[in-house]
């Protein structure tokens, strides 16, 4: 697991009412040049990547695949990220409740979060809990969807390329229109916060934080 000061950090991140605020929180993140491996990372989006391999190795309940999450690819660890050999094209997803261990929040919940991922818009269906999805394949208008169904009002946080960030919020169809002026790598982030009992990391939590994040290259 995360040393204990990376967990106090990124907690007091997301404990903060704006999710504009959040930017410089830790998600994970799939990558993928053209039908190369998939890589793995640890870090915000907008910034460097950190020199976290040593410490994703300790998180359990990696999971990559395509779109049965019973269908895992194995993981090779390099120096600042995993690499995924995914042999078929398509768009390529994570999931892991493992990373954070669950905290008490301002409410004396037990809370948790799930981090998920997912690489490509090429395909227009949903397989993550909490996912951004392309209304059509490469389109830059996207779906936010949880368990299935659009969610509207949801804050989506976006880097482009050069790094420029903004927030979109999702609309009553739960979808945002992202303008695409440059080419090159976007990442997309988006979180979701509910009630759910559930157990995580062998503890029990009543609230949970859905982190999920989409990147795919513009060309």
């Amino acid at each position: 697991m995360f040393k204990i000061s990376i967990f106090k950090a990124v907690l007091l991140t997301f404990s903060l009412a704006s999710f504009g605020a959040s930017a410089n929180a830790h998600e994970i993140r799939l990558e993928r040049d053209g039908a190369g491996p998939v890589r793995i990372y640890m870090g915000p989006a907008e910034g460097p990547h950190p020199d976290h391999g040593k410490e994703i190795d300790k998180v359990k309940n990696v999971k990559v695949f395509m779109q049965d999450q019973t269908k895992t690819v194995t993981l090779a660890q390099k120096k600042d990220h995993f690499e995924a050999m995914v042999k078929e094209g398509g768009d390529v997803r994570l999931f892991s409740d493992q990373i954070w261990l669950p905290w008490k929040n301002n409410d004396g919940q037990m809370q948790g979060a799930i981090f998920q991922a997912r690489v490509g818009r090429s395909e227009v269906k949903s397989f993550l809990d909490l996912e951004l999805v392309p209304v059509s394949s490469d389109s830059n208008i996207f779906t936010v969807t949880y368990k299935g169904q659009p969610l509207a009002d949801n804050h989506v946080m976006v880097v482009s390329p050069d790094k420029w960030q903004k927030t979109f919020e999702s609309d009553s169809n739960g979808r945002i229109v992202i303008p695409m002026t440059k080419k090159g790598r976007f990442i997309l982030i988006s979180h979701h916060d509910v009630a759910e009992k559930r157990e995580i990391t062998g503890q029990k939590v009543e609230k949970l934080t859905y982190i999920s994040t989409l990147s795919f290259v513009a060309e």
